[in-house]
């Protein structure tokens, strides 16, 4: 018997399709509360989903993204994840309807983070750098609206 230690190898797959997956479920579940395809009433429920689906998915497409060496898919569904964790727990937490300008903040914080790395991943990728980019117009005027609203 040999005492070679035995390694083995496995083939881990690219991030980007559940990363993705997750960003579309939080924009379409948050676009439905905005819109009012979903009472607001139901802040609290769409909170939970954020919570629950999308931080999720993306915190595994983050861990994914760094066991497999892209770094700028780790950054941006590791972001991402923690973002709609935290705005799930604002919509938790807050009377529905609430605007907050911690919020606000935050959602400018992961715009302009989105948009550093999509022009990163836009090099290389141009439709996940497209997305990126797109996504962080959409947290940049959700995140000028929360400041915003309380002055209306």
């Amino acid at each position: 018997m040999s005492n070679e230690l035995s390694t083995r190898r496995f083939a881990l797959g690219t991030p980007l399709p559940i990363g993705l997956a997750g960003l579309s479920i939080a924009a379409f579940v948050i676009s439905g509360l905005n819109l009012g395809w979903v009472p607001t009433r139901e802040g609290h429920e769409t909170g939970l989903i954020l919570v629950s689906v999308p931080t999720v998915l993306q915190l595994l497409a983050s861990v994914f993204g760094y066991l497999t060496a892209d770094a700028s898919a780790g950054t941006a569904f590791g972001v991402l994840a923690m973002c709609w964790l935290a705005q799930g727990l604002v919509h938790i937490s807050s009377r529905p309807g609430q605007v907050s300008n911690a919020l606000g903040l935050l959602l400018l914080a992961v715009a302009v983070i989105l948009f550093l790395t999509a022009t990163a991943v836009a090099r290389t990728r141009r439709l996940p750098g497209l997305t990126l980019t797109v996504a962080s117009v959409h947290f940049a005027l959700a995140g000028v609206y929360q400041l915003s609203a309380d002055l209306a």
